[in-house]
This record gives structure tokens, sequence and C-alpha cells, in this order.
């Protein structure tokens, strides 16, 4: 990442293992200013920690912001304290994803894995949008597993109908 990097504001999900742990901390340590959205406040802060020890002379900072996927009341709370505090911010990375085994519903009475993995990040960078604009470069990642793969069935979106696990994760 290095240079690009450097005094450059993401916002990241999915930051607090895997992946966007490893992404989020080198890019704090590189200049970054990293807003991770965290839904468990103790993993969020074992990342800052984290952080802080293992990369003392790093050039940026990880800030946390408290946010559930799975409730787009939390999204819009966390995106509105992100969009008070940044006028701009410079790329977007919804790496978050679950795996549920069974049919659960969101807080928002939704199929939590649809919800979480696929319309989550959309209000994300909606909500997010202008102050990317702003930005010189914006970048908005989305990642993914390689199970994100098959057909979507769009008059069953949430298989309320035959749910099962890798069949739902596969039309997201």
């Amino acid at each position: 990442m290095g240079k690009y990097i450097t005094n450059k504001i993401i916002f990241m999900t999915g930051a607090t293992s895997g992946l966007g742990k490893i992404s989020a901390l080198k890019s704090a340590a590189d200049g970054a200013t990293v807003i991770v959205l965290a839904r468990n406040k103790d993993k969020g802060l074992k990342l800052t920690e984290e952080y802080k020890l293992n990369f003392p002379a790093g050039q940026g900072k990880i800030e946390l912001i408290e946010g559930n996927l799975s409730s787009f009341q939390s999204i819009v709370k966390a995106c509105k304290e992100v969009t008070s505090k940044y006028p701009i911010i410079d790329m977007v990375v919804n790496n978050a994803g679950i795996m549920n085994f069974d049919p659960l519903q969101s807080k928002d009475g939704i199929e939590e894995t649809f919800q979480v993995n696929l319309l989550a990040p959309i209000l994300i960078c909606n909500l997010l949008y202008d102050q990317l604009k702003k930005s010189k470069g914006a970048k908005i990642i989305f990642t993914s597993s390689a199970l994100h793969q098959g057909d979507i069935n769009f008059d069953n979106l949430e298989f309320k109908d035959n749910y099962r696990q890798f069949r739902q994760l596969s039309s997201v």
C-alpha cells in the first residue's frame, strides 16, 4: 500500500479479524486513519492495542466506531458519527461477512446473511457517498470469498423457501 495510503481516511468493516485485521493494521502503520466499524467493542479495543504494541512507529491511527451490520439503524448512526468527524473519506472497504447455518432474521426483519453481506455495504456506500466524492481518487472495495458464485433467485432473495447456508452465500 505504501505511499498511496499515507494521509488517507479509510472506513473499513470486518477489520477485527482475518485479512481485514491485517489490512487495517498495515494501512494505519503506513499512515492512514482507519475508521473501523466494530460490532464487538472488545475485539475493536484489542485491535487498537495490537496496533500500538506492534506498530509503535506507525504513521496513522485506528479509530473505532461501534456498529452492527444487522441493524440499519446502527449503520446510519455509525455513518452519521463518521461524517460528522470526517468531511472527506478516501476509501470504503466492505470486508465484513457472515455465514449462518440456519436462517436468522436481522433486527430489520431481513434474512441476516443477505443483509450483512449485501444490503449493509450498499447502505454504507450510500451514506458515505458525499464524503467519497470529495476525495481525489476515492475507492470502494468489496471483498468476497470463493463461495460468492451462482445464480440469483430474484423471486426468493432471502431463501425463505428451502434455506441452505451455501446456497444463500452463493447468491449474495
